[in-house]
């Protein structure tokens, strides 16, 4: 970021007066810092590349330019990952629900593995799967429900657990003192 402010005058005002808001708006999507900064550096980048056009705006116009500007970026970056886990955990390989849950709970009891342990683990996997996991697990909610609270299909909400579960138990399997 100090690269963009360096610069002085009018954009350093604006990236002094909007970094936060924007960095707000690309963590709504992304959930991870070091990719909410990137989110918000490339769309200053872009910004900077075309200052005059948004130095002409009013205030408010300038703050909702540049929550826009933070989002796409985001959604952006947020395609890529997904993409590319997608990528990494094939549908064929998603599995079923059931053995994975015999799995996890397998290794959290030979391994003793503790709820906060699990759950750190969860943190590191996408949101696009770990948000059905956490609806699962911690809330407790059937595939149904957590369709219907994600606003997708069954299947597709059935598909994202099966994976998520997936990346879980190769996440745990990582970890350090997991009898395998």
């Amino acid at each position: 970021m100090r690269r963009l402010k360096d610069g002085g005058g009018a954009f350093e005002l604006f990236v002094n007066e909007y970094e936060k808001l924007m960095f707000k708006a690309a963590d709504e999507i992304l959930h991870n810092f070091h990719d909410s900064e990137e989110a918000v550096y490339e769309a200053l980048a872009a910004i900077a590349r075309d200052f005059n056009v948004v130095d002409r705006l009013e205030p408010a116009q300038r703050a909702a330019y540049a929550w826009r500007a933070a989002r796409s970026r985001a959604y952006g970056i947020y395609e890529k990952r997904q993409k590319r886990l997608a990528a990494e955990t094939p549908l064929e390989e998603a599995g079923d629900i059931g053995e994975c849950d015999a799995e996890i709970e397998r290794l959290a009891e030979d391994s003793r593995l503790s709820a906060d342990d699990i759950f750190a683990q969860m943190q590191k996997i996408p949101p696009l799967y770990r948000d059905a996991l956490i609806l699962h697990y911690a809330d407790g909610k059937d595939v149904k429900t957590v369709a219907r609270e994600l606003g997708l299909k069954r299947e597709t909400a059935k598909t994202r657990l099966a994976r998520g579960k997936k990346i879980l138990i190769k996440l745990l399997k990582e970890e350090p003192g997991v009898q395998l």
